[in-house]
């Protein structure tokens, strides 16, 4: 163990003396590292975490050309049997929030209520819209995020049956979603049933305003529900030719729709980052191998007074970390620094400082002995007529 704290006083000191070199490795560590680190952690978010949903791989984003009405809905459901559970939903529909506090615009989303079955996630607080909110002339209900529910409403748990009045029309808070829900309706305040909030979308096949996702049955592929899709989306062209024509409906799993085109994108970007990681690891193995050839004779010296390769190895090796560890000291003195300038100190404060002087005073002392230990113990004098030194007698 004293070995090794040695070895690593060396390696400090060796960076001390050369600062040119440690700010380069430094500077190239800092580089690759922070670039990587960055990067993964939005591959890793976007790419290899599973979405915060039960099951989410039964989970598809349904998609056609234009966006779909109620009634395709309707019959979607009617006629799939790869489909658990098809949901419509309206995003960014807006609602002036009053009564109870300031008004506020909010961004909300109207729903079916088989949008909170398909993606299976329990409420926080209360429960979640029923078919029985979902009727023209029902009383609107509203479904509020976490994160509206936090800033509006600080978090009150008592919000379940309080009323307010969403663009005019009462509305009765029934529930509030946990913080993983707002995954796939970021910036969204609410969810409303859609014959509440828009009725007059109900009966018309070509007002196609609505985006639709869906969860699997169980042991059911992507190719057979979208098999089954198109076999419905050429019934329903025949159909109702007029509001269906040349719309094929194709399912895409819900990660690889929200995903798109980044995915690649990503993954290029993840590569091109590692590869600044191991030009920079490279180059700075390159500076330490140049390092340790100029001490070549420093190493020979070594050997021949009994230093083990092992301990030749390891002091340049250490060198590595105490550079990493740098930052940190340095954030650490910093941090004293401010301590003792704010005016923070006690006896152990007193006593480090005390202790600091003594070795400030050790280190001014140590070199007028080195210097008299250097100097010659007694004069010599020349006798006339030969060459050699012999000491004056006193």
């Amino acid at each position: 163990m004293d070995t090794l704290i040695q070895d690593v006083r060396h390696a400090a000191r060796l960076l001390r003396k050369s600062p040119g070199f440690t700010a380069a490795a430094l500077i190239t560590l800092a580089v690759g590292i922070g670039a990587n680190t960055a990067i993964f952690s939005v591959v890793n978010a976007v790419l290899l975490r599973p979405l915060p949903f039960p099951e989410p791989d039964r989970l598809v984003f349904i998609t056609r050309e234009g966006d779909v009405s109620i009634l395709d809905g309707v019959d979607w459901r009617a006629q799939s049997r790869t489909h658990q559970s098809i949901a419509l939903f309206l995003r960014n529909w807006a609602f002036d929030l009053s009564g109870g506090g300031e008004p506020e615009r909010l961004v909300g989303s109207v729903v079916e209520p088989e949008y909170f079955q398909v993606l299976q996630t329990p409420p926080e607080l209360g429960r979640v819209l029923t078919a029985a909110d979902n009727v023209v002339g029902a009383p609107q209900v509203a479904v509020l995020s976490h994160a509206f529910w936090t800033r509006r409403f600080a978090g009150e748990r008592d919000v379940i049956g309080r009323g307010v009045v969403l663009s005019d029309v009462p509305t009765t808070i029934v529930g509030v979603m946990p913080p993983e829900f707002d995954f796939l309706a970021d910036g969204i305040d609410l969810w409303v049933p859609v014959a509440a909030a828009t009725p007059q979308f109900l009966p018309e096949r070509g007002t196609n305003n609505f985006d639709a996702i869906g969860r699997l049955r169980p042991g059911v592929t992507v190719e057979e529900a979208r098999a089954e899709m198109v076999a419905i989306s050429q019934r329903l062209e025949k159909a109702y030719p007029d509001s269906n024509r040349r719309k094929i409906v194709e399912p895409l799993p819900l990660l690889e729709f929200m995903v798109g085109d980044v995915r690649r994108s990503l993954w290029v970007l993840l590569g091109a980052v590692g590869l600044v990681m191991l030009v920079g690891s490279v180059n700075l193995a390159g500076l330490l191998l140049a390092r340790s050839q100029a001490r070549s004779g420093e190493f020979a010296l070594r050997m021949a007074v009994g230093a083990s390769a092992g301990r030749l190895v390891r002091q340049p090796a250490g060198r590595g970390p105490v550079a990493g560890l740098a930052g940190r000291r340095r954030r650490d003195a910093g941090r004293r620094v401010g301590t003792r300038r704010a005016g923070g100190g006690g006896p152990a404060d007193a006593a480090a400082s005390a202790s600091r002087a003594a070795g400030r005073a050790r280190a001014r002392v140590r070199p007028r002995r080195v210097a008299r230990l250097r100097r010659p113990a007694e004069p010599v004098a020349r006798v006339p007529g030969d060459r050699a030194r012999i000491p004056a007698r006193s």
